[in-house]
């Protein structure tokens, strides 16, 4: 579903005008949108009970929290390149990240019953006294 909203975005500027561009964000944003929430689910399910806060705090900043990054880099190739090769280089961009992960084993068993956590458990502090 990633790299179906990846093909969208990076075909924004040859989509035929601002109609086509704005169904090619409308789909990419529907992807990836869907994508997010069964991420995040999975990794929810994945997650010991004792680490899930974390682990839901973690992927919240490696998956939202980069936007402000993003959008300086996404800045800064507009501004000099103009808006057309944008999206087809944030899209190759996302594409790759999801090639890199999908090439990794324990990436591709998340969320299946083989799927182990890394930690089963959470060592619990010593107490002061």
């Amino acid at each position: 579903v990633f790299l179906g909203g990846a093909v969208a975005l990076a075909l924004v500027p040859y989509a035929g005008g601002a109609i086509g561009a704005g169904a090619a964000l409308a789909i990419e944003g529907t992807l990836v949108g869907f994508a997010n929430i069964v991420m995040i689910t999975v990794f929810q399910r994945w997650a010991p009970p004792a680490l899930l806060g974390r682990v839901t705090g973690l992927l919240m900043v490696c998956s939202f929290g980069v936007f402000p990054v993003s959008a300086a880099a996404a800045a800064l190739v507009v501004q000099r390149f103009g808006p057309a090769p944008f999206f087809p280089v944030a899209g190759a961009f996302l594409a790759a990240a999801i090639l890199v992960a999908l090439g990794q084993r324990r990436w591709r068993q998340l969320g299946t019953p083989d799927a182990q956590p890394m930690v089963t458990s959470v060592p619990q502090p010593q107490s002061a006294g």
